[in-house]
């Protein structure tokens, strides 16, 4: 299972570098759970959210993809993979993700959790908990 999941980090991965929305979108099932942790541990809050189709998390693929170009996001870097196999058709992968500008110089990096189901023969991300809300913001403001 291990190729497997190398494998659809980089097809995710490099749907977010083309820029296509719907093809990152292609990587989830629905409904999807998502858990954000908004900033710091004195002023932050964990965001919970349910999304409820495709068409839905487009829409907020989107408004990422629009942040990326703000802060000149050029690529992603999976600098960091664990898995750990709940059954032959369930993993947990936690992901160490190194963003760069367009001259491969570092961003900021986050870490986000997934949730990977094989459903109808291919893996779909059914839940995401990620912490890179704080380091986007923190870009976009001195920006």
């Amino acid at each position: 299972m291990s190729a497997t999941v190398d494998a659809f980090f980089e097809s995710y991965r490099a749907a977010y570098e083309s820029g296509d929305a719907s093809a990152i979108s292609a990587h989830f099932a629905f409904p999807l759970h998502v858990t954000s942790d908004s900033g710091d541990h004195a002023g932050g809050e964990i965001v919970l959210a349910l999304i409820a189709s495709h068409d839905e998390w487009v829409v907020q693929i989107q408004r990422l993809l629009a942040a990326y170009t703000t802060v000149g996001v050029g690529s992603a870097r999976i600098a960091g993979l664990a898995t750990h196999t709940l059954s032959p058709r369930l993993v947990q992968a936690v992901l160490r993700w190194e963003l760069d500008n367009a001259h491969g110089d570092e961003l900021y990096s986050f870490d986000a959790a997934y949730t990977l189901a094989q459903i109808h023969g291919s893996l779909r991300i059914t839940a995401r908990a990620h912490n890179e809300r704080p380091n986007l913001q923190a870009l976009l403001a001195r920006q």
